[in-house]
């Protein structure tokens, strides 16, 4: 559990820089390579496994059973916990809103 904690909280980072390295381009309308919207896309997929992770994870360790025997037990490990949970809800609903406006706006409903 530990480790997907880290992992998750790691994938959330890496996807945030990535995101940081092109976020300037986004917003630039003369901007149309395609790179944008491939570099979009790998930062919708790794919040999308950072959620898969999380929300497995931090469902079971909210158990007090869960992580007593997986040794949550301290602030900082209370606390990665508190972070990714919420990063975890954000990010799925975030998703899922994502999907159903692109839903949405193919099938014009």
């Amino acid at each position: 559990m530990k480790s997907a904690q880290i992992s998750g909280l790691a994938i959330t980072i890496l996807a945030i820089a990535y995101l940081y390295s092109f976020a300037h381009r986004i917003s630039d309308p003369t901007d149309s390579a395609p790179t944008v919207g491939f570099g979009i896309l790998l930062v919708f997929f790794m919040l999308l496994i950072s959620a898969v992770i999380l929300m497995n994870s931090s469902f079971r360790l909210w158990s007090k059973e869960v992580r007593l025997r997986e040794g949550f037990v301290n602030k900082w490990w209370l606390t990665l916990l508190g972070i990714n949970s919420i990063l975890a809800v954000s990010y799925t609903t975030a998703i899922v809103a994502g999907i159903a406006l692109i839903l949405k706006t193919v099938h014009g409903n």
